[in-house]
């Protein structure tokens, strides 16, 4: 691991808006009065008429419109609500590359389309297991933000690494470690413990990099595994990159034929419902 550069990384993270900065201290605490998160809510209109077109779709299966941001932070409850908002402010820092004038520039809408689909797939294999969804949504959403971060401050060199994984079919991780000595998977949960997403979140990230047998891996780790591999073939992508084949035991996480086209159909829905808001 390159603590050089990791220590970089967490110097050199972007701050957020005064009211973004306010509205994720205030979503630290154990509790907090629906009506004081509603007023830190208002003071951030794009997130929060984000959340609410979120709330509504079928990413949580609610039985009835939400029609105010009172009514959202009652019924997602707080630790739902804080994920989301979480992941959405996150997200709203890494949109563009700091070298998108560059000819070799990282597409930054490609890894998050290809993030998205991976979650929305896990999402859905999860809930068919009845395991935690929001925890696993979160963690195939953020597993490849690593790489984002480390383009802000190194960006020729993974457009070098993108150009190796491209003339030598490698898997992009393993290009990226080659050319800084650093595994931007295990980045990525350190970043979201830095900026204080759920421990749960960062542990499953981490558990990906896991020097396990796939049998031994969790439930949880070989939905990940799955759903990024899904993705990579669904979704061209740097991701996508000389991506190794499945073992049989993670492949088994799906179930049958039947299941698996059931839920790629489901996954598909979800992922057209969340695009827009989630990327734009």
């Amino acid at each position: 691991m390159n603590l050089e550069i990791e220590q970089s990384v967490l110097e050199t993270l972007p701050t957020m808006t005064k009211e973004v900065e306010s509205l994720l201290d205030t979503l630290k605490q154990d509790f907090v009065e629906p009506k004081v998160l509603e007023g830190k809510l208002v003071a951030c209109p794009v997130i929060s008429g984000r959340v609410l077109q979120i709330a509504n779709s079928s990413f949580y299966g609610l039985s009835r419109e939400i029609s105010s941001l009172r009514e959202a932070t009652i019924i997602l409850g707080q630790q739902t609500l804080r994920s989301l908002v979480y992941s959405l402010a996150a997200m709203d820092e890494f949109k563009d590359s700091r070298h998108r004038n560059s000819e070799n520039s990282l597409d930054y809408k490609l890894i998050w389309q290809h993030s998205l689909f991976a979650a929305c797939l896990a999402r859905t294999l999860a809930e068919t297991k009845k395991l935690n969804t929001s925890d696993i949504f979160t963690a195939a959403l953020f597993q490849h933000f690593g790489i984002l971060i480390l383009d802000n401050i190194e960006g020729e060199k993974i457009s070098r690494a993108m150009d190796m994984s491209l003339q030598k079919s490698q898997f992009f991780k393993a290009a990226i470690l080659n050319s800084l000595n650093l595994n931007y998977v295990n980045l990525s949960a350190r970043v979201l413990n830095y900026w204080h997403f759920p421990v749960s979140v960062c542990k499953l990230i981490h558990s990906v990099e896991d020097e396990l047998s796939a049998s031994a891996h969790s439930e949880e780790s070989r939905i990940l595994i799955f759903a990024n591999f899904i993705a990579s073939i669904f979704l061209k992508s740097p991701l996508s990159h000389g991506h190794a084949p499945l073992n049989k035991e993670t492949f088994e996480i799906v179930g049958s034929k039947d299941d698996f086209i059931r839920i790629l159909e489901q996954t598909d829905i979800l992922y057209s419902q969340l695009a827009s808001n989630f990327i734009g």
